[in-house]
């Protein structure tokens, strides 16, 4: 089973996300604050990570050394934030982050992007 975290200040977009995922063959968990995704991280790793609107934290090399940490299952990371300047998206990109996309964006354009990850995480095993 797959783990997937949903980082989001915003109470109802975190759930209005996990609820358009919670079909999927994964266990899905919310958390309010990047402090709060990397404690449950550290307990036990997830395979995708859901960071919205708190893009400027994600641009912490820490943050997604910690994500990475262990090597043998090296964790997925999208980032939905507001439009930012380029410069910012480059950086994030060089940090690790995978996909970034901005807000507003279609909860089933995620759900497939998050599928398709999931396939091709299964394919490469």
């Amino acid at each position: 089973m797959y783990r997937i975290l949903i980082v989001s200040e915003d109470f109802v977009l975190r759930k209005a996300v996990a609820f358009s995922l919670n079909d999927l063959d994964a266990c899905v968990e919310c958390a309010d604050t990047v402090g709060a995704m990397l404690v449950l991280h550290r307990e036990s790793p997830f395979d995708l990570v859901i960071v919205m609107g708190t893009a400027a934290e994600m641009c912490r090399q820490e943050v997604m050394d910690t994500l990475r940490a262990d090597k043998t299952r090296r964790t997925r990371v999208f980032v939905i934030s507001w439009p930012q300047s380029e410069q910012m998206v480059r950086s994030m990109y060089r940090m690790g982050v995978n996909q970034y996309m901005t807000l507003p964006v279609s909860l089933h354009r995620l759900r497939r992007k998050v599928i398709n990850e999931l396939i091709d995480r299964e394919k490469w095993k």
